[in-house]
């Protein structure tokens, strides 16, 4: 969202006026762009965080699953955001029980992460989910991270890859959730609106403030909101 805003000084105005708001928690990703762009969101927070880095927590994620590929990629994430660390590095979407496999194998993104900790160019390592519960849990079970980044909001009561499976896969709440509660994790909610989904009246829907409202009682240190205007960038200050 925030990479679809096409003026680059709109775009440093919506920061300008979240960091004003009292928002320090800023998420990006090396794969947040726009076609043809390199990584055009970490290079916009680079923009900003140039002169308040130590007022800002700033997280980022990594794609690659394999180490060396994760070590490149954290490099150019570090030129394009213009910091020598970040607070918080994230394995990136994590899919299947096959991908966790593959994360935590003898070469692979974990010992990536977990080298970048040992040698402060990452505070805190973490890992990040959409859609599957279950190897979430797994992932919490088998390793310590810091913090999960997963899928929160009012109407998951139920997976949606499993509904279009037809396959019983729990949400995040009923098994990535309680693991998370239990290791006194750094717990981040995102798809609060359920990319929009949810957003409207009648059945199945709330409120955008609603919606937010929900996720901010939930036991979670923080929310993730993507934002490409101001003013649901205000309304979401002034519901928080």
């Amino acid at each position: 969202r925030f990479c679809s805003i096409e003026s680059e000084d709109a775009a440093q105005a919506l920061l300008e006026k979240a960091f004003a708001s009292g928002i320090n928690y800023f998420d990006t990703a090396g794969s947040y762009t726009r076609r043809g762009i390199e990584r055009l969101s970490e290079k916009r927070l680079g923009i900003f965080i140039k002169t308040r880095r130590k007022q800002v927590f700033l997280a980022t994620k990594i794609d690659p699953r394999d180490r060396d590929g994760a070590l490149r990629s954290v490099e150019a994430s570090l030129k394009f955001l213009q910091t020598e660390y970040v607070d918080l590095i994230q394995i990136h979407s994590l899919s299947n029980l096959a991908d966790l496999e593959q994360i935590g194998s003898a070469n692979g993104v974990l010992a990536a992460v977990t080298q970048l900790k040992e040698q402060k160019i990452a505070r805190f390592i973490g890992i990040t989910g959409h859609n599957h519960g279950i190897a979430m849990a797994e992932a919490l079970r088998r390793y310590d991270f810091d913090t999960v980044l997963m899928a929160l909001n009012a109407a998951q009561s139920a997976n949606p890859i499993a509904q279009r499976k037809m396959e019983a896969i729990p949400g995040f709440e009923q098994s990535a959730l309680p693991i998370a509660l239990e290791k006194k994790m750094g717990i981040l909610s995102m798809k609060v609106m359920g990319q929009d989904m949810l957003v409207g009246r009648g059945k199945g829907r709330a409120s955008a403030a609603e919606l937010l409202q929900f996720n901010l009682t939930q036991a979670v240190t923080s929310v993730i909101i993507g934002c490409e205007g101001m003013a649901p960038l205000e309304e979401n200050v002034l519901t928080a």
